[in-house]
């Protein structure tokens, strides 16, 4: 059912809740182990004085999906064993936000480490409802005007990991999402188009994961990689209204070029297949990458995108980034094309207000193809 948006009036949004959640747990990662933990270089020899605890911490945020974003956070932080001095540290994080457009997000997650990092467990829970932007789906979108919709939804997305070898893991997940409502405007492109998932529904899928992490640092690393697999299928049960496929391949890699010059590379591919949801297609655009895009401003069943950064150092606490991009959305394999490529351009600045933690504060500006241009106030890097 679909009513005009003159008559919504949200009260729960998701302003992309993982972000928030990584947000805050890197600060509060970052506080407890500089509190707790004081590393002796070239060894793996440390001296933990480890206590759990809770902390409570403020965040603001701008992006061209949300505006100004005000956060209020809490985490807590543990170790599921105290006496395992290399054991990472376990995060549940919790938090609400409010947003200049009336965007109010509420969701919580998880990351526990197991003793002896055998076993780790992931999670994330949110529950919003969400007045963005729709153009359409597909590359042929960039002639339309934009038009306002809203949606409600939960999601939930559990992981749990096996330590296989060394540094590898495997693992199995299940994602749910249950999109209760949605609201669209009269001549919707939803209506025009056919879209799937216009009208309320649920997706329960289940996935088989591989993670490889060799980074030196989790968050501001400076040599080392990872790479992400994740295959995840939705079958008709009685949990899930629409048949689909979804592979998710992320991978990093750091390079220290000379003394705190860092050089980036990061790479994102999304294929689905079947009747995929709206909901559930791949996005190009948004805070991490194809900076300069809405996020969803083009979206498709697949999507590629590679980013390279530059890092250095200015003065003090300043330093300052270059970034470029290209990405790509088809609807299906033989749809790629050299003429569809997406650029995004851009540099930014950065502040570290936690130096030793590594912990920067960064404002972006970022273009890209049909005029797009975004700017982006964050805590954390990118990638």
């Amino acid at each position: 059912m679909h009513r005009s948006l003159s008559t919504f009036r949200p009260k729960y949004i998701v302003i992309g809740s993982r972000h928030i959640l990584f947000f805050l747990a890197f600060y509060a990662i970052q506080l407890a182990v500089s509190q707790t933990i004081t590393p002796k270089i070239d060894s793996l020899e440390v001296n933990v004085k480890y206590k759990n605890s809770v902390l409570v911490a403020p965040l603001v945020s701008n992006t061209p999906e949300t505006g100004w974003a005000f956060a209020l956070a809490g985490i807590y932080i543990f170790k599921t064993n105290k006496k395992d001095s290399l054991l990472r540290t376990s995060t549940i994080p919790t938090g609400v936000a409010y947003t200049t457009r009336q965007q109010l997000l509420i969701a919580i997650g998880g990351n526990i480490f197991l003793p002896k990092e055998d076993y780790i467990i992931r999670f994330e829970n949110t529950y919003s409802q969400f007045p963005d932007k729709f153009w359409g789906i597909g590359n042929k979108t960039f002639n339309r005007e934009r038009q306002d919709y809203a949606f409600e939804q939960f999601y939930s997305n559990p992981q749990f990991f096996r330590k296989v070898y060394g540094k590898y893991y495997l693992g199995v997940g299940v994602e749910f999402q249950r999109v209760i409502k949605t609201e669209y405007g009269a001549n919707s492109w939803f209506e025009t188009d056919q879209v799937v998932g216009r009208k309320p529904y649920q997706a329960a899928s289940l996935g088989f994961l591989l993670t490889y992490d060799n980074r030196n640092h989790a968050y501001v690393p400076d040599k080392g990689g990872s790479i992400n697999i994740e295959l995840y299928n939705a079958a008709l049960w009685n949990f899930s209204d629409y048949e689909f496929q979804t592979i998710r391949i992320k991978a990093k890699k750091f390079q220290k070029v000379f003394k705190n010059h860092v050089l980036g590379f990061h790479m994102v591919n999304v294929f689905t297949f079947g009747e995929v949801p709206y909901r559930s297609l791949a996005v190009l655009g948004g805070m991490d990458i194809m900076r300069g895009y809405f996020s969803g401003r083009f979206r498709d069943k697949m999507m590629n995108a590679v980013q390279v950064e530059y890092r250095l150092p200015i003065y003090w606490r300043f330093g300052a980034v270059g970034f470029a991009g290209v990405g790509i959305i088809a609807n299906r394999f033989s749809d790629y094309s050299i003429d569809e490529l997406k650029y995004s351009l851009g540099s930014g600045l950065r502040f570290a207000i936690l130096p030793k933690e590594k912990l920067n504060i960064r404002f972006d500006v970022a273009w890209g193809n049909f005029n797009s241009f975004n700017y982006y106030l964050i805590l954390a890097e990118s990638f």
